[in-house]
């Protein structure tokens, strides 16, 4: 048996000898966190969605509100897609006072309102096939969209009892997909996002889109 054999069937014993000490199946919780996270989204329960995603998700977003605050066009523009996006959204749609009083679960829950995070028709997607680390902290599910294999792998994490979704790590996949060298520049991705900012918004774009919120 191969070093790699022994330590799979090491893994599959200790999942073995979890199942039957807690009497449940650990992919079986993560697969209903999924489902959780999925009727949420559908039933426009965004704030309740929130409450699934891991610390680390969370900290992803709070970055988003410092980005929409602080950062200059030059630097601004040089963000990954998603990021840049949703920043740039986030400017649009509140005054500075109303971005100063963001935490990271209420920027999610507006971006999952305009569909700009990444698996944005989540009830497209389901689970191929979920992989447990050794530990059974950590999981990392291979996403199907309509049926169909993707190259995408949602993962979680389990914060004592409960297990949560990281969507960070899909975010960062997501934007590696969408940087400026795949939409053909800079200026290019800065077009697309403010259209796609203009079809999200009802408000006329504001002037100073590009200028740091602090110094509105």
């Amino acid at each position: 048996m191969t070093t790699s054999s022994f330590f799979k069937f090491l893994c599959l014993g200790l999942l073995i000898i979890q199942i039957a000490c807690n009497n449940v199946d650990p992919t079986i919780e993560v697969s209903g966190i999924f489902a959780n996270y999925q009727k949420a989204i559908a039933d426009k329960q965004y704030e309740n969605a929130s409450y699934m995603l891991d610390q680390k998700t969370a900290q992803y977003y709070e970055r988003l509100v410092d980005l929409a605050m602080n950062e200059e066009r030059s630097k601004l523009q040089a963000v990954n897609f998603k990021s840049k996006l949703i920043a740039l959204a986030l400017r649009q749609e509140y005054s500075k006072k109303e971005l100063k009083a963001l935490d990271g679960r209420q920027v999610f829950a507006f971006a999952a309102e305009h569909k700009i995070n990444a698996l944005d028709s989540v009830e497209l997607y389901s689970i191929a096939k979920i992989v447990m680390d050794a530990d059974f902290s950590k999981a990392a599910a291979r996403m199907k969209r309509k049926g169909e294999l993707t190259k995408e792998f949602l993962k979680f994490n389990k914060e004592g009892a409960d297990w949560k979704v990281n969507f960070a790590g899909i975010m960062n996949e997501s934007n590696i997909q969408q940087t400026s060298v795949e939409v053909t520049g800079i200026k290019a991705e800065n077009k697309r996002i403010v259209q796609i900012i203009k079809n999200i918004s009802s408000k006329r774009i504001k002037s100073n889109l590009w200028t740091p919120a602090k110094r509105w």
